[in-house]
């Protein structure tokens, strides 16, 4: 059996939905700038195979969600959106350990966030992003 990150994507999705705080959840980057308010993107980075017990590997899945906001019309507001964004997911996540997942055995969020400025189209945003590490019991197993 393999660990499949869709459960885990689509939790995460639900939990930054349930949130109201956006305009936009997607999995993925953006194709397309997000054309008013916070948006909230999630994306796969890494996974790591830390613990090999008889047949399986368990381990961290690394996990970003990229928050963008038009710098345009008002960068007061963008500003003030995009710099509370990594503290309230922090806050939504904190004691969240299994995100509803089964596979899932503990969350933990990289309390650390960059801000920055990024172009989409010709749309200039502020953004940040913040990762989690989502750790797997059997992200792969082995076929006896």
């Amino acid at each position: 059996m393999v660990y499949d990150p869709k459960a885990t994507l689509k939790a995460i999705q639900n939990k930054l939905a349930t949130a109201g705080r956006y305009n936009t959840v997607a999995i993925g980057d953006p194709v397309k700038a997000p054309e008013i308010g916070l948006a909230a993107h999630i994306t796969l980075v890494s996974a790591v195979g830390e613990e090999a017990v008889l047949n399986a590997v368990s381990g961290p899945v690394r996990v970003r969600i990229s928050f963008y906001h038009p710098v345009e019309p008002s960068p007061e507001a963008a500003e003030l959106a995009i710099g509370a964004a990594p503290f309230d997911f922090w806050q939504d996540v904190m004691g969240d350990f299994d995100l509803g997942v089964a596979a899932v055995r503990n969350v933990q969020p990289d309390i650390s966030a960059e801000w920055q400025y990024a172009e989409i189209g010709e749309t200039q945003f502020r953004m940040c992003e913040v990762e989690l590490d989502v750790f797997v019991n059997d992200i792969v197993t082995t076929v006896a």
